[in-house]
This record gives C-alpha cells, structure tokens and sequence, in this order.
C-alpha cells in the first residue's frame, strides 16, 4: 500500500493508501475526527474529486517523526 504524509494544522497525518489515489500536493478533505484517530478513513481528494480510502498510522506527527515512517 502506498504510504502519504498529510500535512495538517497540528503536524502531519501518515496513511496507508488502501483505495483511491494521493499524489503530491493534492489537497485532501476529511472529517476531522477521521484523521484524529488511527484506524480506516474516507476522506475526499479535492484536487480530483475522487474518494479515498486510507487506514491513518499515525497523527499529529512532527515532520522528522513523519520521514521515518514514510521511510520504512
């Protein structure tokens, strides 16, 4: 599964891509406490219009913290 970092007000969100597609610089919408909590979420890629459904690893991620994950 492809591995994203979302960028947020509180640090970034890492997800694994389970259907849909991300891409750099797409924006995302969700509900916030979708992306608050780990498990699986839908959120809606703005910059397609196309559903996304991910399973949130990790939040509130600081930006070193998020480049490890994006990593492994």
């Amino acid at each position: 599964m492809p591995r994203y970092a979302i960028q947020t007000e509180e640090g970034y969100v890492i997800v694994d891509v389970e259907s849909g597609d991300l891409a750099f610089q797409h924006v995302v919408i969700g509900e916030r406490s979708a992306i608050e909590e780990y498990g699986h979420a839908t959120m809606l890629n703005h910059s397609t219009g196309e559903t996304v459904k991910v399973f949130v690893e990790a939040v509130k991620a600081t930006r070193e913290f998020a480049i490890r994950l994006l990593r492994e």
